[in-house]
């Protein structure tokens, strides 16, 4: 392999990567709680979008519970999140690990 295959691979990679990435901070990816009482919309790259709390919460509102339950679907969605991820690079890399990627 000559180093003009080599940098070209290098180069079609990146944008590859580059492309992947993108794609990931289009990902929405939701998680729930509380048999999805609470529910919680995330970004691929873990950034919150939104919070849905069923009225029946509401009303019998238990600030200790309520809490719980979006901590526990702000953590659904983050694994989601990180799972979609992880295997969105993994089908471009091949499953090398590559530092600096965090997945």
């Amino acid at each position: 392999m000559n180093k003009m295959n080599l940098l070209k691979q290098a180069q079609q990679l990146k944008q590859k990567m580059e492309q992947a990435q993108k794609e990931i901070e289009e990902l929405r990816v939701e998680g729930s709680s509380g048999r999805g009482l609470v529910k919680v919309v995330m970004t691929g790259n873990k950034l919150l979008s939104s919070i849905s709390i069923d009225s029946s919460l509401q009303e019998s509102f238990n600030t200790t519970d309520l809490e719980k339950y979006i901590i526990s679907a702000v953590n659904d969605a983050s694994k989601k999140a990180e799972k979609q991820a992880s295997k969105k690079m993994k089908s471009i890399t091949g499953g090398f690990k590559i530092p600096g990627l965090g997945f």
